[in-house]
């Protein structure tokens, strides 16, 4: 796999700048399980995207006055396109780690660098989608029906990329509808709004969870209902509904004037008349669209789910909340018509398309892609994403899940090969003898209509899909310990191990005031150092592992780890010391053998003096590494211990 822009970019900085900066392209070894999915997606990070958010303006002025613009570990020590193109490898390497474990901890990576790299930053959306997380993994074991969205929605942007990638027919679609006729201007788009619409559709769930829970209370059925004789159809039941929502989504002033293009979308008085103006603008005349009509959809949605068999539609709560969420974020530029195209992918993607446009069930009428790329493209791939997804209703947790899928691409044709586990085997076996109710993901790929139900959403005539299904033995892909939390805040534990640099006494309680000063001194990073520390927050549980101990908010009788040794740390130290060689060599740092490789006669920045220090270090023996190194190692770790009971209220606790 070549990776012309980084080349490109090192020719630049030597030429212009006399600098030999020492990143070399690295070859990613593609999951095997993922394979052609991860290549595909990977191949369009690293070629397709070259040149992406760079300023040619800046790099001229850089040019001209000399000085660098660029943020590495501190502001303006690299040139700023150079700076752009590490935070690409950084999105890069975020999907690969993601492709080989499928955790919700890595799915952390993908959210992180979209968000620092297209809306602003992590620090101001993270209470966005981690209350997504938080909230599925504590309310939805209480839900008939639940499963995963966080990491989902991850995967979900991870095949649409390589879908972009592999098929010839969408990109020319996708060209065609924005009127971009450059390769890479295109991808850079497609990369912006397709992340918005596929990484953000299901933050709205927190929204679905409380009216499914309520209905969960009454609803009986099979052994209960038939032993009580009290069994609730769901229209029947109990159920909750939002009111006020038409006040709660009224436009600004601020609002309307915060979307670019206003005469299209004249008389929007709320988020979703704006919405609905968009759907109709696209799809109106293909489906007989009547907007007055649509709006009334819209506003009885959350108020009235009777209307609408009893469901609520998380994907209108998704939209209009992001809607809000990138206005906070413009700083002064206008909203464009791909942001609403974006967001009214979101409001179609789940049931506003099947029933209230298409009433696919009836006519044949699914969405072509010519119509709506990015909401093809999310309800194409969201119907797909259905394997490695943890299951929390209590009837989801007793079906059968595909582990993973395989996928292949062949011109415009998407092959998936979704593969099952033998340790389900007998509950397969037990199915089609007819002694077990459908398993519903194996049965609708064996009969055919999982396949039948994407065919009667969007159109395949033209981006031919197969279906197939296998049974094999589940590779350890996933590596699992002990320590457990419903969800660890690795941003607030990468702020605080970073403030260690800036003279923060991170060891005491922090208050308020000082996050907010450990946030701004993190923020002044690079993204590619801001994911340095959260990857030293995600080790702990490693580490805690390999000391025979784990971390939990539960109360269990063992003892309690109050502080680490120093027979502790000479099993750390080591570990974290392997996990910062490998983390620089994978972001293509390579060992130097003096510092005139990297800077040339007068270039005597700090900037280069740094790196050759770090550089000096890849590849040292941890014993050999003098006492103020090998503090950098241990010493987050002892600040780790202190700060997980302030962040998520755990312990640690030893196993024996």
């Amino acid at each position: 796999m070549s990776y012309t822009a980084i080349r490109a970019m090192q020719k630049n900085n030597a030429e212009k700048y006399g600098i030999n900066f020492p990143k070399q392209p690295d070859p990613i070894h593609v999951t095997a399980r993922q394979g052609d999915m991860e290549q595909k997606a990977l191949f369009f990070l690293r070629d397709r995207c070259e040149g992406l958010r760079f300023d040619p303006e800046v790099a001229e002025r850089e040019k001209t006055t000399g000085r660098l613009e660029g943020t590495s570990a501190k502001k303006r020590q690299i040139p700023f396109n150079m700076e752009k193109d590490i935070d690409r490898r950084c999105m890069e390497h975020a999907v690969h780690r993601f492709m080989k474990t499928g955790t919700a901890a890595d799915a952390f990576d993908v959210f992180y660098c979209y968000l620092e790299m297209f809306m602003g930053s992590y620090h101001t959306s993270k209470h966005m989608i981690e209350l997504l997380s938080e909230f599925e993994s504590n309310a939805s074991a209480l839900l008939m029906k639940h499963r995963d969205h966080y990491s989902h929605s991850a995967y979900v942007f991870v095949l649409g990329l390589s879908i972009y990638e592999a098929n010839e027919y969408f990109r020319g679609v996708y060209k065609c509808f924005y009127n971009i006729e450059n390769d890479n201007a295109a991808a850079h788009h497609f990369l912006e709004y397709w992340g918005l619409a596929s990484l953000f559709h299901d933050i709205g769930y927190p929204f679905e969870i409380p009216f499914e829970q309520v209905k969960a209370y009454f609803v009986e059925t099979g052994k209960q209902a038939a032993e009580t004789g009290k069994e609730i159809k769901r229209q029947m039941s109990p159920n909750i509904a939002y009111v006020n929502m038409t006040d709660f989504n009224r436009l600004t002033e601020a609002e309307k004037e915060a979307v670019a293009n206003q005469s299209l979308y004249a008389g929007a008085v709320t988020i979703y008349d704006l919405l609905a103006i968009n759907i109709v603008r696209y799809l109106g005349d293909e489906y007989k669209l009547n907007l007055d009509t649509l709006k009334e959809t819209l506003k009885n949605k959350p108020e009235k789910p009777d209307m609408f068999g009893n469901f609520m539609d998380h994907a209108f709560f998704s939209g209009t909340v992001l809607f809000r969420k990138l206005v906070e974020e413009s700083d002064g530029h206008p909203l464009n018509p791909a942001h609403i195209d974006a967001l009214t992918a979101i409001m179609l993607h789940n049931s506003l398309f099947k029933f209230s446009v298409a009433n696919y069930k009836k006519n044949d009428k699914p969405l072509k892609p010519e119509l709506h790329p990015l909401a093809y493209m999310l309800m194409l791939c969201d119907e797909l994403q259905c394997w490695n997804r943890t299951s929390y209703g209590r009837n989801s947790r007793n079906e059968v899940h595909p582990i993973w899928c395989n996928f292949s691409f062949d011109k415009n044709e998407i092959s998936a090969l979704y593969v099952y586990d033998t340790e389900e085997q007998y509950k397969i076996e037990l199915f089609e003898r007819g002694e077990k109710p459908e398993l519903k993901a194996y049965s609708g790929m064996k009969k055919g209509d999982f396949l039948a139900d994407i065919r009667r959403v969007v159109a395949l005539d033209k981006i031919n899909l197969n279906v197939g299904v296998c049974i094999t033995r589940a590779s350890a892909n996933r590596t699992t310990y002990l320590s457990d939390s419903n969800f660890l805040h690795l941003q607030n534990f990468a702020v605080a191990l970073n403030g260690r640099y800036s003279g923060k006494d991170c060891e005491k309680e922090l208050t308020d005031k000082d996050m907010e000063e450990l946030e701004e001194s993190f923020g002044a990073l690079s993204l590619e150092y801001q994911l340095s520390n959260v990857a030293q927050a995600k080790k702990f549980a490693e580490y805690l592992h390999k000391l025979g101990c784990f971390y939990t908010d539960r109360p269990v009788n063992f003892e309690m780890l109050k502080e680490f040794t120093e027979d502790h740390m000479i099993v750390v130290g080591p570990l974290e010391h392997l996990r910062w060689e490998e983390e620089k060599k994978h972001m293509g740092w390579a060992y130097g053998n003096s510092y005139n490789e990297l800077a040339k006669d007068k270039n005597e920045s700090k900037f280069l003096r740094e790196q050759f220090r770090l550089n000096n270090q890849i590849g040292v023996e941890y014993e050999d590494l003098d006492e103020s190194e090998k503090n950098k190692d241990t010493e987050p770790m002892r600040l780790l211990l202190k700060l997980i009971r302030q962040f998520d209220g755990l312990r640690i606790y030893r196993l024996s």
